[in-house]
């Protein structure tokens, strides 16, 4: 399949490619330090410091591309406010806690197949409660 070029709002930019592999190898080697520190801190704490370091990071990466100038808060919705606090506490906090607690207790090859069921349950789950249309239908 040959690449297309995209052009507008959707482009591919190679510093786009480029932070995507650079967040899957920064996942993968928390993974594996996570592994080497399974008996010498809590899933809380050692959760809690990979979300800070990760915040910290993109914090950095957001005042460096001046983003934060770009905010105009009259813009946000209540709708959006709300998601943004569901998204950091069911999606980082709990979620993510929960990711390393398995890391203690299963092999990393167990823990890393939720990269295939997670998807399954977001579809499945805009399905049920948003009504979404994104199974197919027969």
């Amino acid at each position: 399949m040959a690449w297309r070029s995209i052009e507008g709002p959707a482009a591919l930019q190679l510093s786009d490619i480029l932070l995507l592999l650079a967040a899957s190898a920064s996942w993968a080697l928390g993974t594996i330090i996570a592994e080497g520190h399974k008996d010498s801190a809590s899933s809380v704490a050692l959760s809690g410091r990979e979300l800070v370091a990760g915040g910290t990071a993109l914090l950095i990466l957001s005042v460096w591309r001046g983003e934060p100038a770009t905010i105009v808060l009259s813009d946000v919705s209540l709708t959006s406010l709300l998601d943004w606090i569901y998204l950091t506490l069911a999606g980082a906090v709990v979620a993510f806690g929960s990711y390393i607690w398995l890391l203690k207790k299963v092999s990393p090859t167990l823990v890393a197949t939720y990269t295939f069921v997670n998807p399954v349950i977001a579809v499945l789950l805009g399905w049920a409660f948003l009504e979404e249309n994104s199974l197919p239908s027969r």
